[in-house]
């Protein structure tokens, strides 16, 4: 819980360090990588999601309704990214695709036509 809770707060520079020092193939040691890259850059989420997939039944059964949780959290994280980025691109398609007198007019220009 406190290596999670660390993840979470740790900087770039920390969570590098720590992924060069959690190098290693045992499920705990991937784990720990799932846990750092976790809270890493959206980039990250997806090596995260698939190295607690991979391990999350390797893991003590106390810890893995944690780690489970976090796997959710993580997806979920994932999900709200995805539909955000979904919503972002189709809104930028329909102002592309709009004629140009139906394009937004920037706020400060609408009010001196009025």
């Amino acid at each position: 819980m406190a290596f999670g809770l660390a993840s979470q707060r740790g900087d770039r520079a920390w969570r590098e360090a720590m992924l060069t020092r959690l190098e290693g193939e045992s499920a705990s040691r991937r784990l720990a990588r799932a846990v750092a890259l976790s809270w890493g850059s959206q980039g990250q989420w997806e090596r995260a999601s698939e190295l607690y997939k991979a391990d999350l039944s390797a893991a003590p059964v106390t810890l893995q309704p944690l780690l489970r949780y976090w796997l959710n959290e993580l997806e979920g994280r994932r999900a709200r990214a995805g539909r955000l980025n979904a919503a972002e691109s189709a809104q930028a398609q329909s102002e592309l695709a709009a004629p140009r007198w139906k394009r937004k007019m920037p706020t400060w220009r609408r009010s001196s036509r009025r």
